[in-house]
């Protein structure tokens, strides 16, 4: 599938953190016969290698998203179902969308309290995630618990669409972007390199995934695909000195920077590299980073500019590898 048109098909599927097996699926029929491996791990991260060589390079990102998971049922005005949020999410941000509930994809909106229920100091003042409901129409709580079950998971409701020439927008946008450039990773060939691709599991949870029994040992370098909403779009991909406050490898920086991607000096939000540096063996780490607008909503916006130099950029830096290896070099 063309990388675009997989990346839409990915953003169009849910997967929210915990949940994220249509996902997985949509992402192994994809890339398996490209591979000459693809494992699931018991904590659900797709594990794909290809290619026997020397030089062992891991790239990793997250394929899960951002959602809610039901509560209990509240009654007013009929019943609505009370949610607990999956990641971070603002309240400010999802008030009046459109979501899907439970495995039936039951239709729901996130509603706030109905005036006439609420006090007046709670309508002077901006409205908490504990202060709103998913209405799914239903006209009492046995009706709403015969539909629904605590634990259900909630997704936004898919909404893709295109912006301008170069925008894409849609739920889980960015984190999508990246498992489709590595899937298109996957599909090319590198000399002299044995790719190691790890697609993970609740990212928006703390990065359990992230602590991937990787199953191999003397990986050279490790890259972390993530989003970064704190950068202009339509740029090109970013590489942080620091994310959170985990220091990236600089050699590693260093070389993504010399194959297009721009400098930042810190990410604000923490990234995956310590863990997988951790489970790596103490692997050299670093991050490449896609922007995003409206990171953690219904309505995340991506550049395909930004996504093509992520994969320009990952491309050459694992086909230099190949070349330095064969031509006897230790970086």
């Amino acid at each position: 599938m063309e990388l675009f048109d997989f990346i839409k098909t990915l953003s169009e599927t849910n997967g929210v953190s915990g949940l994220e097996a249509p996902v997985r699926e949509l992402i192994v029929s994809e890339i398996r016969q490209y591979c000459d491996s693809v494992k699931i791990d018991k904590a659900g991260n797709i594990i794909a290698q290809k290619g026997s060589g020397e030089k062992k390079i891991l790239v990793v990102c997250g394929m899960d998203e951002p959602g809610f998971i039901i509560s209990g049922v509240k009654s007013g005005c009929g019943a609505f179902l009370s949610f607990e949020p999956v990641g971070r999410i603002e309240a400010a941000s999802v008030i009046s969308e459109s979501v899907v509930v439970g495995e039936n994809h039951i239709p729901g909106v996130i509603s706030l309290k109905a005036v006439h229920l609420s006090k007046s100091e709670e309508r002077e003042k901006p409205a908490g995630l504990s202060e709103l409901y998913i209405d799914i129409g239903a006209g009492s709580e046995k009706e709403a618990e015969q539909a629904v079950m605590t634990g259900d998971y909630a997704a936004f409701k898919s909404r893709y669409r295109e912006l301008g020439e170069n925008a894409v927008c849609n739920k889980a946008i960015g984190l999508r972007a990246c498992c489709g450039v590595l899937a298109e990773l996957l599909k090319q060939e590198f000399g002299g390199v044995s790719l190691i691709c790890a697609f993970t599991v609740q990212r928006q949870t703390g990065g359990r995934g992230a602590r991937v029994d990787l199953e191999h040992e003397g990986l050279s370098a490790a890259v972390v695909l993530d989003t970064d909403h704190t950068q202009e779009l339509g740029k090109g991909a970013v590489a942080p000195f620091m994310s959170g406050e985990t220091a990236a490898d600089r050699e590693l920086v260093s070389r993504l920077l010399s194959f297009g991607a721009r400098p930042s000096a810190q990410k604000k939000d923490e990234s995956e590299i310590s863990s997988i540096s951790i489970k790596g063996g103490g692997v050299s780490a670093a991050e490449l980073d896609i922007p995003v607008k409206n990171s953690g909503t219904a309505s995340e916006i991506a550049d395909k500019r930004d996504v093509r130099a992520a994969y320009e950029i990952l491309f050459k830096f694992i086909k230099s590898a190949g070349e330095q290896a064969a031509a006897g070099g230790e970086k």
